[in-house]
């Protein structure tokens, strides 16, 4: 086994990688991987959805909220003219 000057065969000196072969692996790299730009549309568009998603749950809430309340009153209404008041399981 031959070695140069770095201590590596001549084998392993052939394996090394040269500045073109780097700069060839960075523009495939580039060219796969999605850039700030992408990156940042991707985050605004899942920080709208989040929101209508944050939004639809508040209003899911008030809505029951609401419906509560108007049982409540049905039934305390029922209970005053004195229907029997219906359990709804």
């Amino acid at each position: 086994m031959n070695k140069n000057q770095g201590g590596l065969s001549a084998e392993q000196f052939n394996k090394l990688a040269t500045k073109d072969d780097l700069d060839a692996l960075e523009e495939k790299l580039e060219e796969k991987l999605a850039s700030k730009e992408d990156i940042s549309k991707v985050i605004t568009i899942l920080d709208s959805i989040v929101k209508k998603h944050k939004d639809f749950d508040d209003e899911s809430i008030a809505n029951q909220d609401a419906h509560n309340r108007m049982q409540k009153e049905i039934n305390e209404t029922r209970a005053k003219v004195g229907l029997k008041i219906k359990s709804v399981t």
